[in-house]
């Protein structure tokens, strides 16, 4: 469960609405000029932030593949502007818009990030393809480690999305898509407490689980995108408190070989409960107790 709260942790920590680098004067400056002299119809629309309508820009095709409009371009080449200029009165580096400056690769916002995301979703793939090929379909807790990894490989994926391409909808997906795969982490390990039966418990859990999930998204969406607040639901779901680290991509990379550990746990101990489950069935006792309860027929 900690685990995975780190890998949320990261997986989860999108743009916040301001940094230091897109409040400085440097910053803000350079935008306006640069959109004065190469957007003019955005520029028109708002002179800082611009509009929706793609315009003609310097962006390479990558980006242009990837739908960036002028503002975009500007906002990035604006970035490193001040980023150099910080660096040369020995300043600290700074953030923009909540995250640290990064180099596009092949038109990609966090190029690292959407490497070590891919990674983590391949790891996934790879335990959802090992639960198939170990274990029966009937087996306990199969239909729950099923589901776990298919959540897992959706959040995965919209991490890889986002840190892609950072756009309102994007960062959204990936923030849900994280919590999704924490709440189901919980639910699946409360289920494995539980043990057989007990139904009505498993039930509660799942319900509970269900109702903070959609509460949390209906926060989110109709009252206030609060990036604070969203953290600490994912902190508190798994009583545990982590440290923010700059080395963020390093967090993704981290985190790729844990699925294939966790999968192969899973399939064990999905093992184990069957094995014990069919011996009890080969006991006399066993055999004996399903004598005395048969339903009797009359000649």
């Amino acid at each position: 469960m900690y685990l995975v709260l780190i890998a949320v942790w990261v997986c989860g920590l999108g743009s916040a609405s301001a940094s230091v680098g897109d409040r400085s004067n440097e910053f803000r400056g350079c935008l306006y000029v640069c959109r004065f002299n190469n957007c003019s119809q955005e520029f028109a629309a708002d002179p800082y932030r611009g509009g929706v309508s793609s315009v003609e820009s310097s962006s390479e095709d990558w980006s242009a593949l990837l739908h960036r409009t002028c503002t975009d371009e500007c906002r990035y080449h604006c970035m490193w502007v001040t980023t150099r200029l910080f660096l040369e009165d020995d300043r600290d580096t700074p953030q923009f818009y909540g995250k640290w400056p990064f180099i596009r690769i092949l038109g990609l916002d966090e190029p690292a990030s959407v490497l070590f995301s891919l990674m983590n979703l391949l790891g996934h793939c790879h335990g959802l393809w090992r639960l198939h090929c170990s274990l029966p379909s009937h087996a306990p807790m199969f239909s729950t480690w099923r589901n776990y990894a298919l959540v897992s490989i959706n959040a995965w994926f919209w991490s890889a999305v986002f840190h892609a391409r950072d756009l309102v909808f994007t960062e959204r997906l990936d923030y849900f898509s994280a919590l999704s795969m924490v709440l189901y982490s919980l639910y699946a390990l409360c289920i494995r407490a539980v043990g057989r039966g007990r139904d009505h418990i498993k039930q509660s859990v799942g319900a509970a689980c269900v109702a903070l999930y959609a509460y949390h998204i209906w926060y989110l969406t109709h009252k206030h995108f609060d990036y604070s607040y969203n953290m600490k639901v994912n902190v508190t779901i798994g009583d545990v408190h982590l440290l923010l680290l700059d080395a963020h991509a390093l967090w993704h990379l981290c985190t790729v070989p844990l699925p294939l550990y966790w999968y192969r746990f899973v399939i064990a101990d999905c093992q184990y409960i069957l094995d014990k489950t069919e011996a009890y069935r080969e006991t006399p006792y066993h055999r004996l107790h399903q004598r005395s309860f048969k339903p009797f027929v009359g000649e």
